[in-house]
């Protein structure tokens, strides 16, 4: 379970991290050229490879379930005061499959993520094409997999009937805990999250020295 716990854990932890990250860049970019329109482009240059495989996430999950689909866009669109990096329009559906359709992109980072890892990690030395195409895959990946508000609607309704559901099992005396311990004591299911951790591990060691580095810049900058 311990496992398991970690995964999650990182998960979390790389979902604001990654708001963190995308905020100190921002604040970079805007130092150095003083103008927001500038500051969205390059940021939407610098993670359009992770915008794409998030919007054709959508798009591929919404067509296995029958779901239709609409235009999609992959460069920046300003409201206002926010930016959009990308969208896909996807037509109204019942809740679970909107809610499958909204985390496509982070089950999909995640799969891509751990293939990456398994095709050049035999391959691996440190200064290698294959160690900086895998480190730029992470970056891309880590930073762009995880689901907007827009994405989530309708979560919240199926979180509920799920909780009810688990309540009924557990009035039911259903023994919940050790079906998910027999299932991630599997060793397959058991090595899947293991890599998975380790993944995520390097994704948040990446984003960290990046995050630092730029936060570095900034306040050395400022205090010349």
């Amino acid at each position: 379970m311990e496992v398991l716990g970690i995964f999650f854990v990182e998960v979390i932890m790389l979902f604001f991290l990654s708001q963190s990250l995308t905020r100190a860049l921002s604040s970079w970019f805007y130092y150095l050229f003083k103008n927001h329109a500038i500051v969205i482009h390059l940021m939407s240059i610098l993670f359009l490879p992770g915008v794409i495989l998030h919007e054709l996430s959508h798009l591929l999950t919404a067509s296995i379930f029958f779901v239709p689909t609409g235009e999609i866009e992959f460069l920046p669109e300003i409201r206002g005061n926010e930016v959009k990096m990308g969208s896909v329009t996807i037509a109204s559906t019942d809740p679970l499959r909107r809610f499958i359709i909204g985390v496509a992109p982070l089950f999909g980072g995640l799969s891509i993520l751990f293939l990456l890892f398994w095709f050049f990690l035999p391959t691996l030395t440190p200064f290698s094409w294959q160690t900086a195409v895998l480190l730029y895959a992470v970056f891309e990946i880590s930073n762009t997999m995880f689901s907007s508000r827009k994405d989530m609607e309708g979560a919240i309704g199926l979180l509920i009937v799920g909780a009810v559901f688990v309540a009924i099992l557990l009035f039911l005396r259903v023994d919940l805990w050790g079906i998910l311990n027999t299932w991630i004591e599997n060793i397959f299911v058991y090595s899947l999250f293991v890599a998975m951790s380790w993944c995520l591990g390097i994704a948040l060691g990446l984003d960290i020295v990046i995050l630092l580095l730029t936060k570095g810049i900034l306040r050395l900058h400022k205090l010349g």
